[in-house]
């Protein structure tokens, strides 16, 4: 049996103080109320490569009366990214 030691003590009471903590805070939580977690089931593991869109830059321009409007071709661009870790 260890002895027991002020570190040994201090990392006990840091261990039971969050363990009664994190019940009261996981109410608290906001972003994982925000996120959407419709694809949860095809995670990505390690290894793999995550295809992340990225949005089209779109220029707000002012119109005189009796002016022309400029059409715009937006196209959606994509980074692929590798899974390095796994959580």
């Amino acid at each position: 049996m260890s002895t027991i030691t002020s570190a040994n003590l201090a990392n006990a009471i840091v261990k039971l103080v969050a363990a009664d903590a994190l019940p009261a805070l996981m109410g608290n939580l906001v972003m994982g109320n925000l996120v959407n977690r419709d694809y949860e089931p095809v995670l990505a593991h390690a290894g793999d490569t995550v295809n992340v869109p990225i949005p089209p830059v779109l220029v707000a321009n002012n119109i005189a009366q009796g002016g022309t409007v400029t059409p715009q071709n937006p196209n959606l661009g994509n980074c692929a990214n590798r899974a390095e870790y796994a959580r």
